[in-house]
């Protein structure tokens, strides 16, 4: 198998995923905004109590999301 057509396996598995785990937003998510999930860059800036609820409907939606962790600080 070629490094080629191993990434394009890899990438018809990884869309698949992506249709199975979206399938619950059919009805209720239209075709343009799940791309526009599935597309977009976020970035949650702190990854507590605030931005974990921020994340976790964003990924059940099917955005993929980046969380940046808030630095601990001491005094």
């Amino acid at each position: 198998m070629t490094a080629q057509a191993s990434l394009s396996g890899a990438a018809g598995s990884e869309a698949d995923f992506y249709a199975e785990l979206t399938r619950r937003n059919l009805g209720v998510v239209d075709a343009a905004a799940q791309e526009a999930l599935r597309t977009a860059t976020i970035l949650v800036a702190g990854c507590g109590s605030i931005g974990g609820a921020a994340i976790e409907p964003l990924v059940r939606l099917g955005a993929r999301c980046s969380c940046s962790p808030t630095p601990a600080t001491t005094s």
